[in-house]
């Protein structure tokens, strides 16, 4: 027999009580900023002797356990899988799986079950190695000017990473570029590193995609080294050929937007882009500077 309407609504809010409160849809974070927050809110609920620190523009953020050891968190990656989730549940599945996953990393290296830095070094690849580039004002501790690194037009830095996962522990993980401890460790230094990962980036030109916009050309490269094409000085002089005038922004590390013989109203829109692209991805542009081919390297157009 049918149970009776009043009843079934009845149990509907029980076994929905029993069951315990829905998980809080999460919100599609504005910038990283909003991430981070999001980040360190999660942490937080997950284990709360956590002590959460934030980097200066609050892009990056350490959690410190009482022992005084501490993890940093990378938030680009989790910041791109939350702006171009669906809907909030998914956000908050993502959010919620990135969290576990860097707290099991970070007690499996408190454990030393995790992979030490000389095993990391040890599985390092010269053919997997690329530059990215970087402003100096970043977070992250490995942004820091250092003997590795070199420096580019704009205040930018040219920084080394290997562009492949490694096992830590029981999880995969995308290495941070490498620090002037880490070249000096493999016998590098930085004509080394500026020849092997340049060489490597010449490799994957037949990888980079195009999309034109007018006579904007936007060029991206395996969703991470678009902005890295700039150090290939080759590669401008063929395109720069017929005494044509470039000019190029990098919004983001995998848009780089190029315009040959731009007006005076199309450097304007130029410098627009930026911020759109910048803001669509809900990231701090790489860069707010336009940069000029000489013939030979990159120069910042002024203002």
């Amino acid at each position: 027999m049918p149970r009776p309407p009043f009843r079934s609504a009845i149990a509907a809010l029980v076994s929905a009580f029993l069951a315990g409160p829905a998980p809080a849809d999460v919100q599609r974070p504005l910038d990283e900023r909003a991430t981070g927050r999001l980040v360190a809110e999660a942490i937080a609920e997950a284990d709360p002797r956590l002590k959460v620190t934030f980097g200066a523009t609050q892009a990056t953020l350490t959690a410190t356990r009482p022992d005084g050891r501490s993890h940093a968190f990378r938030l680009d990656e989790i910041h791109a899988q939350l702006r171009t989730a669906p809907n909030g549940a998914t956000r908050s599945t993502l959010l919620d799986d990135y969290v576990a996953k860097e707290l099991a990393i970070m007690d499996e290296l408190a454990g030393g079950t995790a992979a030490t830095g000389l095993q990391v070094l040890n599985a390092f690849d010269p053919e997997a190695l690329l530059p990215i580039l970087r402003p100096a004002n970043s977070d992250a501790s490995w942004q820091i000017p250092e003997a590795s690194h070199l420096g580019f037009a704009g205040g930018l830095f040219i920084l080394w990473i290997q562009d492949r996962t490694l096992q830590v522990g029981s999880f995969r993980m995308t290495p941070a570029p490498l620090s002037a401890h880490e070249a000096r460790s493999l016998n590098l230094d930085k004509l080394d590193l500026q020849r092997l990962g340049l060489a490597n980036l010449e490799g994957r030109l037949d990888r980079v995609t195009q999309a034109w916009d007018g006579r904007f050309l936007t060029l991206s490269l395996d969703g991470r080294f678009g902005s890295s094409l700039m150090l290939l000085p080759r590669y401008w002089q063929a395109m720069a050929q017929d005494a044509q005038v470039l000019t190029a922004a990098i919004p983001q590390d995998d848009a780089l937007i190029v315009i040959a013989n731009a007006s005076a109203a199309e450097l304007s829109e130029l410098r627009r882009r930026i911020t759109r692209s910048a803001d669509a991805a809900g990231v701090r542009p790489l860069s707010t500077d336009l940069f000029r081919w000489t013939g030979s390297d990159w120069q910042v157009l002024p203002p």
